[in-house]
């Protein structure tokens, strides 16, 4: 148990640790609201789960009004984005809505496939791209009734329409390219209480127009406290949580060259609350920057909010 507890909080040290690195306009996570619910993470064999999920960001108006860049390429020549949207566009918001599928192959292997479909609000129109579709396996590498490790490994499919250039921003929505993903994530029951530390990192590769797009790390601690129904047997279950979430993505380059506005770090808070009924289960986050760190002049991210509806299948 002490190894258990000392290797959480090497977790939770290696993501406040990532705080002077860079994310690209606060571009949201792809990971579920429903991830804190014990028995719905690795599922037993030939079980279903499924998902759908929204992740809305909004985002501050940029005052810069010089867009000049220094840094001897411009990057706005590089955009092959096939939906029109004018480079000079002022970005807004953004919503991530994601279907999700999870099936146990075995009672330690859960396999994930992601559908995201982005809507894109900016200053002259509105756009929905689809967006990489990841594949993803959980493997249970230990789990005893107060406490359980698990390992995440996939690739990001290349099925995004592309990447999107706005005035300031590069917003990712297809790379171009298989991205491995890896991940890990632990979770610790004591009495009423459940914390849970995940952590998901995503190798970047060479795609669109030879540019090579920044890798990622997203990383999640959170505690939630059960007003009811903490152990799995209960039928209706109750949860408000609260924690820090953190997004960082390297700046992308092209030629050995960091690209202008690309990369940045976003540290969030996070509270929110979850219903579970029989098999359905309702998230609901809302979650704030308490630090960022942008390259160049990005917009930066104002508020996030984080809803869903989950259905397990026996």
């Amino acid at each position: 148990m002490r190894k258990f507890l000392i290797t959480i909080g090497i977790g939770v040290c290696l993501a406040a640790m990532q705080s002077k690195a860079q994310s690209c306009c606060g571009n949201p996570s792809l990971s579920t609201s429903g991830e804190n619910i014990l028995n719905f993470t690795t599922l037993s064999k030939k079980k279903v789960v499924i998902e759908l999920n929204s992740d809305f960001t909004q985002l501050k108006s940029n005052t810069h009004t010089d867009i000049s860049t220094n840094s001897g390429h411009d990057h706005h020549n590089h955009s092959t984005t096939t939906n029109n949207m004018n480079e000079h566009t002022s970005l807004k918001s953004i919503s991530i809505n994601t279907a999700q599928i999870r099936y146990g192959l075995h009672d330690k292997l859960t396999l994930h496939a992601q559908v995201p479909l982005w809507f894109i609000s900016a200053s002259d129109k509105h756009t929905f791209i689809l967006g990489d579709i990841p594949l993803l396996a959980t493997y249970k590498l230990s789990q005893k009734e107060n406490y359980g490790v698990g390992a995440i490994a996939g690739v990001e499919l290349p099925t995004g329409n592309n990447y999107v250039v706005f005035e300031n921003n590069y917003l990712i929505t297809g790379s171009g390219s298989f991205d491995p993903l890896l991940g890990m994530s632990f979770w610790f029951k004591y009495k009423k209480f459940l914390t849970r530390v995940q952590t998901q990192y995503k190798q970047g590769m060479k795609g669109y127009d030879d540019i090579h797009f920044g890798s990622t790390l997203n990383s999640q601690w959170i505690v939630a406290y059960y007003l009811k129904g903490i152990d799995t047997e209960s039928k209706f279950k109750l949860n408000l949580n609260t924690g820090l979430n953190q997004d960082w993505t390297n700046a992308h380059s092209l030629n050995g060259k960091f690209m202008d506005n690309t990369g940045s770090f976003i540290l969030w808070y996070n509270a929110g609350m979850q219903i579970q009924y029989k098999k359905w289960l309702f998230p609901i986050s809302f979650i704030i920057p308490v630090h960022t760190q942008m390259r160049g002049m990005q917009n930066e991210p104002q508020f996030r909010m984080k809803t869903g509806v989950t259905l397990l299948i026996n």
